[in-house]
């Protein structure tokens, strides 16, 4: 069952990260398979059923029941479900077409590279969190269901998410534009961190307020900026330059907007959802405001806690049992410099 997946600029460089003392690193082990070329460079004739009896789930057992899954045609030992997803394959006029543009945006060479950044990340994650599993990472072609997703120890990347905003097929998604400007490859590694760090370190059930989601969103991205010291903030957060320079412009406005209007304790997730939520921007403040504004004032209130206390693991921070945010707000003594923006 997959149980942790991520939805899904202008180009930015992966430079300016926020950096920090290196962090050590324990070897995990990291097996990588191109999905999508077993199935789509495949003939689609009679043999293809027993291609995947014999050759392809045998060794692939929970990824192709993923596969399955994705596209509903039901089980991976059943013939019919099979030749189900073969007639699936056969009847849709762009699927070959979409492969082939998969195939020519990500050779392997280029895939391989972000499998080592994401082995790169994941040691110094396996350092952190001795019991993290080893890993079997895939790539696929759905189309555009997931961006990547883990399953016990599968991690895919669905690779027609990633093929640049301007790609021909996305304007009929109709998705918004924040969304879609993020289908680029320089989110794959942040992307699949995110949840796999979402899997192994839960939040808490239930949220009881925004503070805590907050909290728990802002531990999330503050261990991805240090097991990616190289990715620019805009990268990790996932805004356009201008929007990240805005919100570091008023930051003190925006901490202060969120105190005037109690919004921290607020428990109506209804309510608040729009503060830890994507969007073009976030409803209530200026135009110029990115969505998710409420993750990234998290993310600063973890940076100034873990500033104040450097003696903190990255273990001890996504374990701690603070589970309202409190006591790292608390301890954080977060006080952002006083802006001049007008929130009334």
């Amino acid at each position: 069952m997959i149980k942790k997946f991520a939805w899904v600029i202008v180009p930015l460089a992966i430079l300016n990260g926020c950096g920090g003392e290196e962090l050590p690193e324990k070897e995990v082990n990291i097996t990588f398979f191109r999905y999508d070329s077993a199935i789509y460079s495949h003939s689609w004739d009679s043999a293809f059923v027993t291609y995947i009896l014999d050759s392809l789930y045998p060794f692939h057992q929970r990824m192709t029941e993923d596969f399955f899954i994705i596209h509903r045609v039901g089980k991976p030992t059943d013939t019919t479900a099979i030749i189900n997803l073969q007639k699936l394959f056969l009847q849709d006029p762009y699927m070959q077409e979409l492969y082939d543009s998969v195939k020519e945006r990500f050779p392997s060479e280029f895939v391989k590279k972000k499998v080592d950044e994401l082995h790169s990340a994941l040691r110094k994650l396996k350092a952190i969190y001795p019991q993290m599993p080893d890993y079997k990472v895939y790539t696929y072609v759905a189309p555009f269901v997931y961006k990547c997703f883990v399953d016990s120890n599968i991690l895919a990347w669905e690779l027609d998410m990633y093929l640049g905003p301007n790609f021909k097929y996305y304007p009929s998604l109709q998705l918004p534009v924040y969304m879609v400007r993020k289908f680029r490859h320089e989110y794959m590694v942040p992307d699949m961190l995110k949840v796999i760090l979402e899997d192994l370190f839960p939040p808490p059930d239930p949220m009881p307020h925004l503070l805590a989601n907050m909290i728990y969103n802002g531990k999330i991205l503050y261990v991805i900026e240090q097991l990616l010291p190289e990715y620019h903030d805009t990268i990790i957060i996932g805004w356009k330059g201008k929007k990240w320079e805005w919100t570091k412009k008023y930051e003190a406005d925006l901490w202060e907007y969120f105190l005037k209007n109690d919004l921290l304790y607020n428990t109506e997730f209804i309510k608040y959802r729009k503060f830890i939520q994507d969007g073009n921007t976030t409803p209530g403040l200026p135009p110029e405001s990115p969505g998710n504004i409420g993750t990234w004032i998290g993310w600063q209130i973890v940076r100034s806690y873990m500033d104040k206390h450097p003696d903190v693991s990255l273990y001890e921070l996504l374990t701690h049992p603070d589970s309202t945010g409190q006591y790292i707000l608390q301890a954080s003594g977060y006080k952002p410099k006083a802006g001049w923006l007008n929130l009334d």
